[in-house]
């Protein structure tokens, strides 16, 4: 699932976007890249593939731990 975002405002350390539905999401504008400007589109999905291959890795480190 993909969810696009425009950067509608950026104030002091705060980034407000406007999703296509017009729902405002206020974040940290660290968690934004850093070249990123008012007037920007950003895109936020779930990576499946990325997310079972780190639950496989903690698995992995915790069954080590406690063998």
């Amino acid at each position: 699932m993909e969810r696009k975002f425009i950067v509608d405002g950026i104030e002091e350390n705060k980034a407000s976007l406007e999703a296509e539905d017009g729902t405002i999401l206020t974040v940290d504008l660290a968690l934004l890249p850093a070249a990123v400007a008012e007037g920007d589109i950003v895109r936020i999905f779930i990576d499946h593939e990325q997310t079972g291959k780190k639950k496989e890795e903690i698995q992995n480190l915790l069954n080590d731990i406690f063998r």
